[in-house]
């Protein structure tokens, strides 16, 4: 396998041939990667998720709008083998959305979740990795505000990259919303915006 320039770092270029990964950089563009921390003990795993993140997609076919549909944006691996190591990444790495295994060697189930949720930025989308025996524990994660979770035993390319993607665009919408909420508010708050009060079906000001 190719040698990768930096150890925690797993390119999309790193686990194609050359001719390929010249053309999936040509396809690219100036997208930028989704930046994944792919937080998971097991290397044999790390190296599945990573050639799974990084397997070649279909070009979009077809119009949205007025245009064309614009290329899927690829993803970058970052890999963290312990909560430690997942907590040095947060502090000092960008990342879009974060893949956890809630069960590591130096902490378990939905600690594990809580822990990663309090060192990632705020709104830092975090999608669960589980065994099939865990779904109690994943559903858990969900409560305490998870994007998704995936069960290992049963992960394809397709489900995998569409997960990441749906949870980073539904974390970016709710920040939308609340900043807009937080505009509304303080526009409100200093009279931008009229009072208004609701009387028999009917607003008056």
């Amino acid at each position: 396998m190719t040698a990768f320039a930096d150890p925690l770092v797993v390119r999309a270029e790193d686990l194609l041939a050359p001719d390929d990964a010249a053309a999936s950089a040509a396809a690219g563009g100036a997208c930028r990667a989704l930046r994944v921390l792919v937080v998971e003990d097991d290397p044999l795993t790390q190296t599945v998720l990573g050639a799974l993140l990084a397997a070649a997609e279909p070009t979009p076919d077809g119009t949205a709008g007025d245009g064309p549909v614009p290329p899927l944006v690829p993803f970058e691996a970052v890999r963290a083998g312990t909560l430690g190591e997942a907590m040095g990444l947060l502090a000092t790495v960008p990342l879009d959305v974060v893949l956890l295994d809630l069960d590591l060697p130096d902490s378990d189930g939905t600690r594990t979740f809580a822990r990663v949720r309090l060192a990632a930025p705020p709104g830092t989308p975090i999608v669960v990795l589980t065994t099939r025996e865990d779904d109690v524990l994943a559903a858990a994660a969900l409560r305490r505000g998870a994007q998704d979770y995936l069960v290992k035993s049963a992960i394809a390319a397709p489900q995998l990259r569409r997960a990441l993607r749906w949870a980073v665009e539904r974390a970016r919408l709710a920040a939308a919303l609340e900043a807009s909420q937080t505009r509304f508010e303080s526009a409100f708050a200093h009279g931008a915006v009229p009072k208004a009060i609701v009387h028999q079906g009917r607003v008056q000001q």
